[in-house]
């Protein structure tokens, strides 16, 4: 039997869960948090950023992420190793969940061998200067692993080297009587230590009646947004019923801020019933532009519609689309591509390909990377990836792109890496 988070479904919902929670109760920076799109990567070792430090949590001792030239101190070739792919995996997040074929075949040899290369590596992926997003596609990267037993023991180990370790097993413990868990969070004041205190409440817990009842109470009655925000995540993460109309409805309400609005946009992701096109047209309609790349990320999941296309097509293209939202648009694209019938992908990536053309270098160069492997298997697209290719100054901007991406270099007819 395979374990469930290989499965295709569950795998999404990881991320979503590992990711959304932790922007969603500020483990992270919330402001870069605010899109699809990392911006200013941090690098292990760089000054830590005010915000990225939970309140109370000490960063890992045993591997210190930067070390002064001057110390007499020599790092192994293990752990050297281990900084130089944490850099790498780092610069390769983005909205997509999949991470470069090269970057996963170098982690998954790395993290075979044990020792101490792992153990500075996963200590590391949890220091405050690594956005938390990292994580998440660390957590869903080691999740795709085809041997389960391997899956598993590096999935327990990064949980191991969690800053708040200590806290959820004390709160997975208290879960064993879910009544009094329960009043033990309602006697709690608001806060981000009540939110910390709901995010770390497992899948299983939050499906049993009385913890199920206190997360819709908290969800639609709790004061602080973030509590809220907490609450919505582990409903969908459970599969609560009745959560998705909750979720549609916090999104759609223009009284709310932007960011719950995109948090509960956030947790929809999570949810096993997808929305219908229609829906999810009227929320791109009636959200403000720092809710929309939320939607537009849920767009990927939608089956053929012509008025998905368009708005998709549309935020790629258009001149004064936010760089986040044009990144989650590009990014849906190139799951619709792999996922919709022939004639309809080979539309779409007709369209898409007229809108990389005209794009300036450096957008269309991004455009590009985060269509992914549907560029592959779409025949305007890899066309339109040779032209570019061909006719682009060497050296510029779109032409590293491409020879750096295995699928648009074998579009480019370049082979692979």
């Amino acid at each position: 039997m395979k374990n469930p988070i290989q499965r295709g479904g569950a795998l999404l919902g990881a991320l979503a869960a590992v990711v959304g929670g932790l922007w969603l109760v500020s483990q992270g920076p919330s402001a870069e948090a605010a899109g699809p799109r990392i911006k200013g990567r941090a690098v292990p070792g760089a000054a830590v950023q005010r915000g990225n430090r939970p309140a109370g949590v000490a960063a890992a001792p045993s591997v210190s992420p930067v070390r002064p030239a001057a110390a007499a101190f020599v790092e192994s070739a293990a752990v050297l190793r281990a900084r130089e792919l944490l850099q790498r995996l780092q610069a390769a997040v983005g909205p997509r969940p999949e991470l470069p074929a090269d970057l996963e075949r170098d982690l998954l040899a790395f993290l075979r061998e044990g020792g101490e290369g792992r153990d500075a590596f996963l200590r590391m992926a949890w220091d405050p200067s690594v956005p938390r997003l990292v994580v998440g596609h660390l957590q869903l990267f080691l999740g795709r692993i085809q041997d389960s037993e391997l899956a598993g023991s590096l999935l327990a180990a990064l949980d191991r080297f969690a800053p708040d370790h200590a806290a959820r097993t004390e709160m997975a413990r208290k879960s064993s009587d879910p009544a009094l868990m329960v009043a033990d969070l309602r006697a709690g004041a608001p806060g981000k230590e009540k939110a910390d205190r709901v995010f770390r409440i497992s899948r299983e817990t939050s499906r049993l009646p009385v913890v199920a009842e206190f997360l819709l109470e908290t969800a639609r009655q709790d004061p602080d947004e973030a509590t809220r925000l907490a609450a919505y995540n582990r409903l969908a993460y459970a599969g609560v019923g009745g959560t998705k109309d909750l979720l549609i409805e916090v999104a759609s309400d223009s009284g709310r801020s932007p960011r719950e609005r995109g948090g509960a946009l956030h947790s929809l992701q999570l949810c096993p019933e997808p929305l219908s096109s229609g829906a999810l047209v009227r929320l791109y309609e009636d959200s403000p532009v720092e809710v929309r790349p939320f939607v537009a990320t849920l767009m990927a999941g939608a089956g053929p519609d012509r008025r998905v296309d368009d708005i998709l097509i549309g935020a790629v293209a258009g001149q004064e689309s936010p760089q986040n939202l044009r990144d989650a648009a590009a990014a849906s694209i190139g799951r619709r591509l792999c996922s919709l019938p022939r004639e309809e992908a080979r539309d779409l990536g007709d369209r898409a390909a007229t809108a990389v053309r005209d794009l300036p270098e450096a957008a269309s160069a991004d455009v590009l990377k985060l269509l992914g492997s549907g560029v592959l298997r779409n025949e305007p697209l890899r066309e339109a990836v040779k032209d570019l290719h061909r006719t682009a100054p060497a050296g510029s901007v779109l032409q590293v792109a491409i020879a750096s991406s295995p699928a648009l270099r074998m579009a480019a007819g370049l082979g692979s890496l």
